[in-house]
């Protein structure tokens, strides 16, 4: 059972059936896809779980905030699972077989912009459907289709806001299919036999139209800015909030229930009858007809899915992304005053201070405050302050290493400006002597420093600070 938030004038909808989908009369004639696929036909190339997913299914909900997933679980204490430090996280579900699928909102370097998959067992995720460049891809949903997990998302162009593609494409491995396809598309999800669609009558008018085994049955009034803030669909159900009213639809039998939940703002997920809400104090709530109970109280809630499956996932998975080391960084204990370097005018001579202060005090966002406008951190480019991190993160040494570096003794290099520039290492010339070499040795060991020389020339780790202060390089390489 799952679902996610659909904000004001969006829809919600839970997919779960490719055999059972509207009719040639009722959808576009053209249903074919050039979207990012799990595979052509194969089983994904998925990487080996560490240890052996969970068979036990459990109940909860899982609640997105911005960097952050919680799983409240029924029966035991809640986890955290932790995003990336800058992106906000955008919806996650259980993939129904102990993993998770989710998604990141608008983000950048080191995060994919496409649908990530952790696995049972695993510690990082993977990129399981990329996004083309010229689209924008939305995960939707995680739903059984005829038997089998399937994940739910809507393919746009960029920028495109209404009509699109609606797609279901089994984990375990097959060529996606489109459920939903045309230019009046706003969302769309289903489950079994039942398919809802939200559709754009005209700027003002949004309506929402079910099909049952192919065949529309059921038809909402227009939604327009009074209408209903979010949809979810599960259980031959359909619920919407109306005016802070919570309303549940039986699709099939055309009746409809007002749930007592006061000022209702969202409902993410209904399963069984019961139904998951956020009021307008900030509390997610299960809520029934004969009445409510509130599971939690979190700012900024951004998504929610309630399950009844198998989940493997606890915390000390990670949700991939670059994210603040759990502990000090590798710089932390050493000597936080750069011993003084004779013939270093003044200003360069501070700020290379100042760098070894931030870098062992840990300080991502001070150290990077001290970068020059063009500063360099590697060749291909980035954002400085996450390329330390994201080094931190996977190796553990880069903030380490800069304090190192700047103690090794340095060498003076004129820029193509004609500005002087204080490098250290000093074996980072175009001609480095045997003393330059032997310096090294309280960074490097002698396999390191033989395998340079053999090279040709210095390819670690070199900074770069300009006479008048200015940071102009760290980094890696020639």
């Amino acid at each position: 059972m799952t679902t996610r938030l659909a904000g004001p004038l969006a829809l919600t909808m839970l997919l779960a059936s490719c055999a059972l989908l509207p009719t040639a009369s009722t959808l576009p004639e053209d249903t074919t896809t050039t979207s990012p696929t799990i595979g052509n036909g194969a089983t994904p190339s998925n990487p080996t779980p560490t240890t052996a997913p969970s068979t036990e299914p459990v109940t909860g909900a899982i609640v997105v905030t911005d960097q952050a997933l919680t799983i409240i679980y029924d029966d035991g204490p809640a986890a955290t699972l932790t995003g990336d430090i800058d992106y906000a996280l955008k919806s996650a579900f259980v993939d129904l077989i102990g993993g998770l699928v989710f998604q990141y909102a608008d983000p950048g370097p080191g995060v994919s912009p496409g649908i990530l998959r952790l696995l049972p067992g695993t510690i990082e995720p993977f990129e399981l459907i990329a996004q083309n460049d010229g689209e924008s891809l939305t995960l939707v949903d995680v739903a059984l289709v005829d038997g089998r997990p399937n994940v739910i998302y809507l393919i746009r162009g960029s920028g495109q806001e209404v009509g699109g593609q609606l797609v279901a494409a089994d984990l375990q491995g097959g060529a996606p299919a489109v459920l939903y396809d045309g230019p009046d598309l706003i969302s769309g999800d289903a489950e079994d036999s039942l398919i809802v669609v939200e559709l754009r009558v005209n700027a003002t008018c949004n309506k929402l139209v079910a099909f049952i085994d192919g065949d529309a049955t059921w038809e909402a009034d227009c939604v327009d800015g009074s209408g209903p803030a979010s949809v979810a669909v599960m259980d031959g159900l359909v619920a919407t909030v109306v005016s802070g009213q919570l309303e549940v639809t039986d699709v099939e039998a055309g009746e409809t229930t007002t749930y007592p939940v006061v000022g209702a703002e969202h409902v993410f997920d209904v399963s069984n009858g019961v139904a998951l809400v956020l009021d307008d104090s900030g509390a997610l709530i299960t809520a029934s007809d004969s009445g409510q109970t509130t599971l939690a109280t979190m700012d900024g809630v951004r998504s929610a899915s309630l399950f009844d499956s198998p989940l493997a996932v606890t915390e000390g998975h990670r949700l991939g992304g670059i994210r603040a080391a759990p502990g000090p960084c590798s710089a932390a204990g050493q000597p936080s005053v750069a011993p003084p370097l004779e013939a270093l005018p003044e200003a360069v001579a501070a700020i290379r201070s100042e760098i070894v202060e931030r870098a062992v005090d840990c300080d991502f966002d001070g150290l990077a405050a001290l970068t020059s406008p063009s500063f360099t951190v590697n060749f291909g480019g980035g954002d400085p302050r996450r390329v330390w991190m994201a080094s931190e993160a996977r190796f553990g040494d880069d903030l380490s290493l800069i304090v190192r570096i700047l103690n090794l003794p340095f060498a003076v290099s004129v820029l193509p400006d004609g500005r002087t520039v204080y490098v250290w290492p000093s074996a980072a010339t175009d001609a480095p002597t045997d003393d330059d070499w032997e310096a090294l040795r309280p960074v490097f060991n002698e396999e390191e420093i033989d395998a340079m020389r053999q090279q040709g020339g210095y390819t670690g780790h070199r900074i770069g600070i300009a006479e008048d202060g200015e940071w102009l390089f760290s980094v890696a390489g020639d």
